[in-house]
C-alpha cells in the first residue's frame, strides 16, 4: 500500500502519459460499480473513442494495460487493479430527430471494461479512478483540447455513511448528431440499484486527478457547455435534457447525478460525452401537385412534389371506393378513373415507416372544359374606342359564361359568347371572363389599357409681373405619347420648344395659347391658353452723385435725384450701413474706400427699380506729434499723444531716459496722462516710440522723438 501523495503523483503522470494513452481522441466515458457482497465489487467503465481521428486502440488492445486506480479519503493511493481488455461495439449514428440520415464522417466506438475487485470497509471510503489522455481536437469549448485529459471516477463511501452501495449509472447514450437549430428532448436518466434518490445537473468535465477541471472557452463553462439558443438544461429530478444548439462543430458535455440516501449525500456520479452539432434538414414533406384543370377527361396525370433527405417510397389512393384496385406505387402516376366525379386522392411517403408522412387532396374527372377568347389588341384609344370579345376552346353547348368588364364599361356585364363594350374611362381595366360546365368552373383574368386623350396645360407664375421681365411658360400637358407643341404669344411670337420663355420688354395684358399635336397610335389634339397676362410699368431709378471721387478730408458727398418716373417710395444705400428716405441728401463717409451708392424706386403697382453708382473716398495722411504738455487736470493739454489721419497697425510707447517702458497703447484716442502706475510723473524729459501703417502708400514706419512733461518737480 503506497502512503506517499508525491509518489501518487508521478505514479499518475505516469499512468496518464504512457499507460493509458492508448486510448487518444477520447469523446466521452462513465465509470460506475455495483456491490456484489462479501466485499466485493463489480467495476464498469465505459469509454467512448473517435475512430476515425484516433490515433491508436483503446487501452488493454494489444501491448497496452488499462489500470484502476483507487485512492483513500486523503488522497493517497490504496492499490491499482488491472481492468483487462475492453468489449468493443460501434456506437449507432444517430440523430435527435427520428428518420434523420446520418451525415457520415464521424465514427464513435463504445469500450466497456469490466472487473471484479475486493476492498474492505474503509472510513472515509474510497475513491475509483481512470485517467486517460486525450481528449478530441476538433472540440470547440475546450482550450487546446488534445492536450487536456479524460478522467472517470467512482465513490465508495464508508461505513459511517452507508453500509453497502451501488453507484448510479446513466441509461443510454445521447444521439451521436445533434441538428442545428433543433430541440434536444433526451432522457439522461440513470438508474440506482439501491433505489437512492437522484437528482441531475449540468458541471465540468474532469482533466486529471484529484479533482482537476477541464480548461474551457470564454464564453462557456460547465453549466453553458455549448452555443445555444435555448441553453442546454438538464431536469434536476427527472435528468430530461433539452436546449437548442445554433452553432456547428463538436462540444464537450458533462452531466453529474447526486445520490442521496436519507437526505445524505453519499456521492456524485458523472459522464461526460462529445454532442457533435450538424446542419439538418427536416426529412420528408408529403405533397401532390394541383390539378391545373377539373375537367380534362377521366384520365389524370399525378405530379408528386414530395422530398426528403431520407430514403422515399409512395402508395397512391385515388380514392375510387368500389374499387382494390386503385392504388400505385409509382412516383408520378396516371390513373383512368371508371366514371365523373369528384375523388379524394391520397399519397403515403416512406409508408410503414416511423418516419411516414401523408397528404390527401381532391380531384375531379369530368368532360373536358377548356375555356379560352379571341383576346383584342391592346391599348385602344379612350376616343371612339369599341371592342369586342369572342369565347373559343372546347366547351358544350349548355356552357354558361360570363363577362365582368368592370363599371367604367358599357355593357358592365353580358353573358353573350360574342360581346361589344366600350370603355368609358382611361387606365388598365380588368377583364374576367367566367365558364361553368356541369360542376366544372373556369375562369380567365385579363387585362386592356385604353388610352387617356391628351390634356394640354400650362404651368405659369401668378405673381407680380414688372416691365421688363422674362417669364417662363413650362408645358405641363398630360400624353401618354410624344407630342408636338406650339405656343403662340398674342405679341406675335411663336415658339415649338417644350417650354416657352418669353421676354417681356413692355408693359400691357397678353395671352398665350398652347395647342399639342399628338401623334402615334391615339392621333389627337388638346388646347390651353392663360388670359390675361398682366405686365405692369416699372419706374426707372436715376441720381446724380457729387463728387464720385474725393479725400478723406472732405468725405461728403450729394445724391440728387433726377428720375422722372412716377414712384411713390424709395431710399437712398450708401454702401456703409447707412440709409436715408430723402430725395436729396448729404452723406459724410468716415473711412476712405471703394463705396456702391444705390437707388430704389417703387411704383403705385409695387414694380421696383435700381441704380448703382461708385464713389472713392481716396486716403490721405497726417501725423504730427507735439514737444511737451501740462497733465494737471484742467482740461487743457493734459495727454499727449500723435495727431494722426489714414494710418492702421497703430503702436505708441512712452520710455523714460533710463529706457525703461512706462506707457504703451494701440489706440490712437488714447494718450499718455503722466501717470506710471496711477501716479504723476516727475518733471522731465521722456522718449517717444510711434509705430504704424501709412493708408496712403500702404508702406510700415516707425517714428521717435522726445517730449517733456511740464508740471510737478517731484
Amino acid at each position: 500500500m503506497v502512503k506517499n501523495k508525491y509518489h501518487i503523483s508521478l505514479v499518475l503522470a505516469f499512468f496518464i502519459s504512457i499507460s493509458n494513452s492508448f486510448a487518444t481522441h477520447i469523446v466521452g466515458g462513465e465509470l460506475y460499480y455495483r456491490y456484489l457482497g462479501n466485499s466485493k465489487y463489480r467495476i464498469t467503465l465505459k469509454l467512448y473513442r473517435d475512430c476515425i481521428n484516433g490515433q491508436v486502440p483503446f487501452a488493454g488492445q494489444g501491448e497496452g494495460s488499462s489500470l484502476l486506480d483507487v485512492f483513500d479519503k486523503n488522497n493517497e493511493q490504496y492499490a491499482v487493479f488491472p481492468l483487462g481488455e475492453p468489449v468493443i461495439t460501434k456506437v449507432p449514428e444517430t440523430t435527435n430527430i427520428p428518420c434523420i440520415k446520418s451525415p457520415g464522417g464521424i465514427c464513435v466506438e463504445e469500450g466497456v471494461y469490466t472487473t471484479t475487485i475486493t476492498l474492505p470497509p474503509k472510513t472515509g471510503g474510497y475513491k475509483l479512478v481512470y485517467s486517460t489522455c486525450c481528449r478530441n481536437t476538433a472540440i470547440l469549448n475546450l482550450v487546446n483540447p488534445s492536450s487536456q485529459g479524460s478522467t472517470y471516477s467512482a465513490f465508495i463511501p464508508g461505513p459511517e455513511l452507508a453500509a453497502t452501495n451501488s453507484s448510479p449509472r446513466f441509461n443510454k447514450y445521447p444521439s451521436i448528431f445533434i441538428c442545428q437549430g433543433n430541440q434536444i428532448n433526451f432522457d439522461h436518466s440513470a438508474s440506482d440499484p439501491d433505489g437512492d434518490e437522484l437528482v441531475y445537473s449540468l458541471c465540468s468535465a474532469f482533466n486529471g486527478f484529484p479533482d482537476t477541471l477541464v480548461t474551457y472557452k470564454s464564453p462557456y463553462s460547465g453549466s453553458y457547455p455549448m452555443s445555444a439558443t435555448q441553453p442546454l438544461t438538464v431536469h434536476p429530478t427527472t435528468g430530461f435534457m433539452t436546449g437548442i444548439p445554433n452553432l456547428l462543430g463538436n462540444w464537450v458535455v458533462c452531466v453529474c447525478v447526486k445520490e442521496y440516501r436519507n437526505g445524505n449525500l453519499l456521492s456524485t456520479h458523472y459522464r461526460d460525452f462529445q454532442f457533435n452539432v450538424i446542419s439538418c434538414a427536416y426529412f420528408v414533406k408529403t405533397d401532390i401537385a394541383n390539378q391545373i384543370k377539373k375537367c380534362n377527361e377521366n384520365t389524370i396525370n399525378f405530379t408528386n412534389l414530395s422530398f426528403s433527405n431520407f430514403g422515399l417510397n409512395y402508395l397512391w389512393d385515388f380514392g375510387v371506393t368500389t374499387s382494390t384496385n386503385d392504388t400505385s406505387t409509382q412516383k408520378n402516376p396516371t390513373f383512368t378513373y371508371p366514371d365523373t366525379g369528384a375523388y379524394v386522392v391520397t399519397l403515403i411517403t416512406n409508408p410503414g415507416l416511423p418516419c411516414a408522412d401523408t397528404a390527401k387532396k381532391t380531384f375531379y374527372a369530368y368532360p373536358k372544359f377548356d375555356v379560352n377568347y379571341i383576346r383584342p389588341a391592346s391599348p385602344k384609344c379612350l376616343k371612339n374606342n369599341n371592342v369586342t370579345y369572342s369565347i373559343n376552346g372546347t366547351y358544350a353547348n349548355h356552357a354558361q359564361f360570363n363577362f365582368n368588364f368592370g363599371d367604367s364599361a358599357t355593357p358592365s356585364i353580358s353573358n353573350q359568347t360574342l360581346t361589344q363594350v366600350s370603355f368609358l374611362t382611361p387606365g388598365t381595366h380588368f377583364i374576367k371572363i367566367y365558364g361553368k360546365q356541369n360542376v366544372c368552373i373556369d375562369s380567365i383574368m385579363d387585362s386592356l389599357r385604353i388610352i387617356d386623350r391628351p390634356k394640354a396645360k400650362i404651368g405659369f407664375t401668378t405673381d407680380k409681373l414688372c416691365q421688363p421681365t422674362t417669364v417662363t411658360f413650362s408645358n405641363q400637358t398630360e400624353s401618354e405619347y410624344l407630342s408636338a407643341n406650339i405656343w403662340n404669344l398674342s405679341t406675335g411670337n411663336t415658339y415649338t420648344s417644350y417650354d416657352a420663355i418669353h421676354t417681356f420688354e413692355d408693359s400691357g395684358t397678353f395671352n398665350m395659347q398652347l395647342t399639342i399635336l399628338r401623334y402615334g397610335i391615339c392621333p389627337d389634339t388638346s388646347i390651353a391658353s392663360i388670359h390675361p397676362i398682366k405686365i405692369y410699368p416699372s419706374p426707372k431709378a436715376n441720381f446724380n452723385l457729387t463728387p464720385s471721387v474725393t479725400s478723406i478730408f472732405d468725405p461728403e458727398i450729394f445724391v440728387e435725384n433726377t428720375s422722372t418716373t412716377p414712384f411713390l417710395d424709395f431710399v437712398y444705400f450708401f454702401g456703409d450701413g447707412y440709409t436715408s428716405n430723402y430725395i436729396n441728401e448729404k452723406h459724410s463717409y468716415v473711412a476712405p474706400g471703394s463705396y456702391l451708392v444705390t437707388q430704389l424706386l417703387i411704383n403705385e403697382f409695387g414694380c421696383e427699380s435700381y441704380l448703382t453708382k461708385e464713389v472713392i473716398i481716396q486716403p490721405e495722411f497726417r501725423c504730427w506729434v507735439p514737444n511737451s504738455f501740462t497733465p494737471d487736470d484742467n482740461g487743457l493739454n493734459d495727454t499727449f499723444h500723435p495727431v494722426v489721419i489714414g494710418i492702421k497697425d497703430y503702436v505708441f510707447e512712452i520710455y523714460s531716459l533710463n529706457g525703461q517702458k512706462i506707457f504703451e497703447t494701440k489706440n490712437p484716442a488714447i494718450g499718455w496722462d503722466g501717470k506710471v502706475k496711477g501716479k504723476i510723473s516727475k518733471q522731465d524729459t521722456y522718449v517717444w516710440l510711434l509705430k504704424f501703417t501709412n493708408e496712403l502708400s500702404g508702406k510700415a514706419e516707425t517714428k521717435t522723438g522726445h517730449v517733456t512733461l511740464i508740471g510737478s518737480q517731484e
